[in-house]
C-alpha cells in the first residue's frame, strides 16, 4: 500500500461547519516503555463530512496496530463552548 495520498481540502472557515455535529479530538497512544498510556489531550471540532471521514479511515487504516476511535461529542469536563 502506498505511503501518500492525496492531500485533504477543507475550508478553514468556522461558518461553514457552524451546524456540523460536535467532535472531540483526542491525541493519544500505549507507552511502549511503561504501563498505562500517554495523552496530548483532546479539542473540540466539527464533524467536517463525509469525505473528510473517509481520508482519515483510509488514512489509518495503514497503521493497523493503531487505534482511532471517535470520542462523545460532549465537551470534555472543565471545557465551555462559546
Amino acid at each position: 500500500m502506498p505511503l501518500s495520498q492525496e492531500p485533504l481540502v477543507v475550508s478553514l472557515k468556522e461558518e461553514t461547519y457552524a451546524e456540523n455535529e460536535d467532535v472531540r479530538i483526542e491525541c493519544g497512544g500505549a507507552s511502549t516503555t511503561a504501563s498505562g498510556g500517554w495523552s496530548l489531550g483532546n479539542v473540540l471540532g466539527k464533524d467536517v463530512g463525509d469525505e473528510a471521514s473517509e481520508w482519515l479511515t483510509n488514512y489509518f487504516s495503514r497503521f493497523p496496530n493503531s487505534r482511532v476511535q471517535l470520542l462523545s461529542p460532549s465537551p470534555a469536563p472543565g471545557c465551555s463552548c462559546v
